[in-house]
């Protein structure tokens, strides 16, 4: 995506809509173009963000002071849907916004609700302004973006290409915001040489083994807030429902043994021998010891193959079984 080029094209025609699925280079474009294109000293004047429920004599009332001290004064309108909603967009408006005063820019900016090709706005927009449409990004393109948010970093374009490819985002799995928090969390862990296809798969395996201690933890803890996050989290790893049953079983065949020999008098140290798992795990293991009763530990294995069979038989969203069924079990 060429900025330098759009940016030209929204001072040249100074009315402006941003649409598409990419929300987040549609905020990037406006961040550019403000950076760009106005003096910081003087932003508190020439730079105004009004929000969609704000009333269409604003937006008039914004559009008629001329820049302060600069050539450029932007205005920023977020959600345009709902600003056509809670107005008339009267002759006068659209006369208004048509003959915006000499260096004044005034953009708005599609929300989450895509806006209707079809309304008399943007066919207004479209034949007086510029209607730029944020569309996902192309494979050279996406590999430019990351290549800018690495700076100094060196990072081989197979690695790039490979980033792209596993997390899905030229298949839409993935927004370029999802993306873009993804690769910040690489470069965080990653180490600035060598990096290499190893260390993205290293990467994507460290993330989900700390989604999955997330979830076994606050299910541990009953904490259900940390446990529903962990599990979409999951969700959008890939992880499937079965597995998610396997490694919930795994967990409280865990807790039954822990349970168990903690009865039997064991301390931490003879159980994390006698149950061969790491020391965290066997604090954890201790500390949440008077969370759930042998019995009630022992009743969810077999509602656990219950739920495994439900699932087979059942015409019921899958995810509305296991997680019915995950609630149950915290909150008995």
């Amino acid at each position: 995506m060429n900025y330098l080029k759009i940016e030209q094209e929204m001072a040249d025609k100074g009315l402006v809509l941003l649409y598409g699925e990419e929300k987040l280079l549609m905020e990037e474009i406006v961040q550019t173009f403000i950076k760009r294109w106005t003096l910081e000293a003087f932003r508190d004047f020439n730079v105004l963000s009004l929000p969609g429920e704000a009333k269409e004599e604003s937006v008039i009332d914004a559009s008629l002071t001329l820049p302060l001290m600069d050539r450029h004064k932007f205005i920023q309108v977020k959600d345009v849907g709902l600003f056509i909603e809670n107005n008339p967009l009267s002759p006068d408006f659209l006369e208004g916004i048509k003959n915006l005063a000499e260096g004044v820019v005034l953009v708005f900016c599609e929300g989450e609700k895509a806006l209707d090709k079809r309304t008399k706005f943007y066919k207004w927009i479209k034949k007086h302004g510029a209607c730029i449409h944020c569309q996902p990004l192309k494979q050279g393109e996406v590999m430019d973006y990351l290549k800018r948010m690495s700076g100094d970093i060196q990072v081989p374009n197979q690695v790039y290409a490979y980033f792209i490819d596993v997390m899905g985002y030229l298949k839409k799995e993935v927004s370029l915001l999802e993306l873009r928090l993804e690769w910040e969390k690489f470069l965080a862990v990653a180490q600035t040489q060598d990096l290499d296809r190893a260390s993205i798969d290293y990467f994507l395996s460290y993330r989900k083994q700390i989604n999955i201690f997330a979830f076994t933890d606050g299910f541990s803890e009953r904490n259900i807030k940390k446990t529903f996050q962990a599990l979409e989290a999951l969700y959008d790893q890939g992880m499937d429902i079965y597995q998610v049953i396997s490694m919930l079983n795994r967990q409280v065949e865990q807790m039954v043994r822990a349970r168990i020999l903690l009865d039997q008098g064991y301390n931490e140290g003879a159980l994390k021998e006698r149950m061969k798992v790491h020391p965290f795990v066997a604090k954890k293991l201790v500390q949440n010891r008077g969370r759930y009763g042998l019995k009630e530990l022992r009743g969810m294995l077999e509602d656990l193959i219950d739920l495994d069979q439900n699932l087979k038989t059942s015409s019921l969203d899958p995810k509305i079984l296991l997680e019915t069924r995950l609630l149950a079990f915290m909150t008995r």
